[in-house]
């Protein structure tokens, strides 16, 4: 069982949210932690879990809200029984306090009911005796219903969260997995190679015609079994025939490119691989947000080719993207 305490940020849209505060608490479930084998080929002892949270935001408008999120902590250094571990979560929230025109039209940071949460932060873990432990985690937290709604603000929140936890059960290895060969992997990292296109369709933009260009390249490392863990850089370039934005209007072909720093995850299933991104744009032609979001579906052909669809989102505005690429380790 956990207790949460955060405050938000990145609200100046919404001025109703200044100095809101947020608090909760979250039970969770957790089997014993997974020994798995990192690139320094050491075992170490990988977490997931799920936690079902309450959040109470502190605000008439946002009211309170519920839900469910599955985590994993990576280890970062491992004592005997001490863990500095970083994290990250996704999952769902349901609030009853989302916008309406009539009940409640002052909550413009939450347009639907539903919204997915994404966490990333870093903790300490400490274990008393073979049973008890106790957690401290600092992260941060974003919800948004990813442009299903608008309006569609986003909260942004920096959190602290202090628990404790009781093992109920331990597994002993057997003997003979004892001693298995640990696990050897073919390579430890690459540069990606990623190419796409598709289309886009702000809020605040109305085009005839519109098409988007993708270009990135990441460095990607194999974290460990099953887990890829990459930074890089991605370039978007549009085009429209004519489009109309809120601050004027431009008639006639238009282009423009967007270039971002992006940290992406990867979750191996297979050939079938889950990932999730999180980038913020250096350089922008448009009103885009800073801040963007991206998951996908990605299919490795070879070691060396793969296939992917990612969705996009820029969470302040309700603008989103879909994309078909593919990419070439090298």
């Amino acid at each position: 069982m956990t207790a949460e305490h955060g405050a938000f940020f990145f609200n100046e849209k919404i001025p109703h949210l200044t100095n809101t505060s947020l608090t909760g608490f979250s039970v969770g479930y957790q089997k014993t932690p997974i020994p798995l084998y990192n690139w320094a080929n050491t075992s170490k002892e990988f977490a997931f879990h799920a936690k079902l949270t309450y959040l109470d935001f502190h605000n008439k408008n946002l009211g309170k809200a519920v839900g469910l999120q599955a985590f994993l902590d990576i280890p970062v250094v491992q004592l005997v029984k001490s863990t500095i571990y970083a994290n990250t979560g996704v999952g769902l929230l349901y609030s009853g306090s989302h916008f309406s025109i009539k009940e409640n039209n002052l909550n413009f940071a939450i347009g639907a009911p539903l919204s997915y949460k994404i966490n990333f932060g870093v903790g300490f873990k400490r274990h008393w005796g073979q049973r008890w432990y106790s957690r401290t985690e600092l992260s941060f937290m974003h919800i948004s219903n990813g442009g299903i709604r608008v309006p569609n603000l986003g909260l942004n929140s920096a959190q602290m969260a202090v628990g404790v936890g009781y093992v109920f059960s331990q597994k002993e290895k057997p003997a003979n997995e004892l001693s298995k060969p640990r696990l050897q992997p073919a390579k430890k990292s690459h540069w990606l190679l990623q190419l796409g296109g598709g289309l886009r369709q702000p809020e605040w933009l109305l085009a005839k015609k519109y098409a988007l260009i993708y270009l990135g390249v990441l460095r990607e490392r194999l974290f460990f079994e099953k887990v890829y863990l990459g930074i890089g850089v991605d370039y978007f370039y549009d085009w429209a025939t004519k489009y109309e934005v809120s601050r004027g209007i431009v008639s006639g072909n238009a282009l423009h490119y967007r270039v971002g720093l992006l940290a992406q995850q990867e979750w191996l299933f297979g050939r079938m691989g889950l990932q999730a991104g999180l980038g913020y744009h250096v350089v922008k032609q448009t009103a885009d947000p800073d801040w963007y979001q991206k998951a996908g579906l990605k299919f490795h052909i070879n070691d060396k080719f793969s296939v992917a669809s990612h969705l996009i989102v820029r969470n302040f505005k309700g603008s989103y993207a879909v994309i078909w690429g593919g990419a070439y380790a090298f």
